[in-house]
């Protein structure tokens, strides 16, 4: 497959079966905080409670911002939607 997108790059994962594998594209897409909420279900107010280092609701692993201007932040979606991810398997694992 030819290489479209200088902006991403491709890897394998294994699904957990055995011999199966899924073919995965890394975007380095940056997106603006509505497309965070929606993907995330965390309101703006958790989202920077996450990033704060003094609020009970911080988290070290959330994805690092990206700035974008003065007034202007976003977050790469691979990050975010790595982020979401490992939220559910570790909650799989506590079940």
């Amino acid at each position: 497959m030819p290489d479209t997108n200088p902006y991403q790059k491709q890897r394998y994962e294994s699904t957990g079966f055995v011999g199966e594998q899924i073919h995965q594209t890394r975007d380095y897409q940056i997106i603006r905080r509505p497309e965070v909420e929606r993907l995330t279900g965390l309101s703006r107010s958790t989202i920077y409670a996450k990033m704060d280092p003094d609020s009970l609701y911080f988290d070290p692993e959330w994805p690092k911002k990206v700035s974008l201007g003065r007034r202007s932040v976003g977050w790469y979606r691979h990050e975010i939607i790595e982020w979401v991810e490992s939220r559910t398997t570790s909650a799989a694992r506590e079940a």
